[in-house]
């Protein structure tokens, strides 16, 4: 009875340090209702066109370029600006891993299909703002604390995006609104410097 006992509490102990975050990526329902809107339209975002990836990373990170994308791969709008995905996210990217039943930093990243197939890429394009790339739009939510579900016992199921805010996706400045603001800004040291 006393090696049943200790090989229970080693299983016990194995599984929860196995145990791996999981969160549903929607963000209109089970509570959430956060919608991604397109600035330049002032309407939703999608349903075509669109990509939108989930970011992670532990509780408390607050710096953007300290998230990983979750494995899989981006996903396209289910409807004018939701993402209804059923199916779980797991939190094990790139060697981080946030155990189910955690608190994660969570953040999601639109941009349309037409800037590029990842966040990184169509980041990059969206800087340039020229030729093809001029008018398009893309935005990332605020960072938010979500509690995660364990992938590893069924009564701890994926928790919605409920604390997500909807967001903005927006176009690249005008290079004319770069050199007015740049324009401003010495002005001002210019003026404080007398």
């Amino acid at each position: 009875m006393k090696k049943l006992i200790i090989v229970a509490i080693a299983t016990l102990v194995t599984a929860s340090a196995f145990s791996q975050g999981t969160v549903l990526f929607n963000n209109r329902t089970g509570g959430a209702n956060a919608p991604i809107t397109n600035i330049l339209t002032g309407l939703p975002a999608g349903p075509a066109g669109f990509l939108a990836q989930l970011y992670y990373n532990v509780s408390g990170s607050t710096t953007d370029g300290a998230f990983i994308p979750v494995a899989t791969a981006p996903v396209t709008f289910a409807q004018a600006g939701y993402i209804v995905q059923t199916t779980a996210r797991t939190l094990n990217n790139g060697g981080l891993v946030i155990p189910g039943g955690a608190m994660a930093a969570l953040q999601v990243r639109a941009w349309e299909t037409s800037l590029g197939a990842d966040w990184d890429t169509a980041y990059a394009n969206w800087q340039t703002g020229a030729g093809e790339f001029a008018g398009k739009v893309l935005g990332k939510s605020a960072i938010f604390e979500q509690k995660t579900g364990d992938a590893s016992n069924p009564t701890v199921p994926p928790t919605t995006l409920v604390p997500m805010v909807g967001f903005n996706l927006v176009p690249v400045p005008e290079p004319s609104v770069i050199a007015l603001g740049a324009l401003g800004l010495a002005a001002i040291l210019w003026r404080r410097r007398k």
